[in-house]
């Protein structure tokens, strides 16, 4: 995807801390491009939007937080890969995790 090329920016960030989507928003600000944000606070709210009727139709990436309450970020991201079919959508992790673990499997 080239930022340039694009008229508007959808995404979906998914993020149980506030002060957290507060930073992505105002370094978005900073950009050049529009942009939307669906924020959402938890892995579960992350698969019920995902889950309703052709939200993503629009849809150009997800940003993920790993720590997140009811649904952590990693079985999101699987449930969304696997059971809703979503896997060429991407999805970017956005954590303060800095475990080895957290960090490998993102790479992969």
């Amino acid at each position: 995807m080239i930022l340039q090329e694009i008229e508007k920016v959808y995404f979906v960030y998914a993020d149980d801390d506030q002060d957290d989507h507060e930073i992505l928003e105002d370094a978005i600000k900073c950009s050049s491009f529009q942009y939307e944000i669906r924020s959402l606070y938890d892995g579960e709210e992350l698969i019920q939007f995902l889950s309703e009727k052709d939200p993503y139709a629009k849809l150009d990436f997800i940003v993920v937080d790993l720590n997140m309450p009811k649904i952590d970020g990693w079985t999101a991201i699987r449930y969304i890969k696997t059971k809703l079919k979503l896997d060429y959508l991407p999805i970017y992790i956005l954590s303060t995790s800095g475990s080895d673990e957290d960090k490998q499997k993102a790479k992969a």
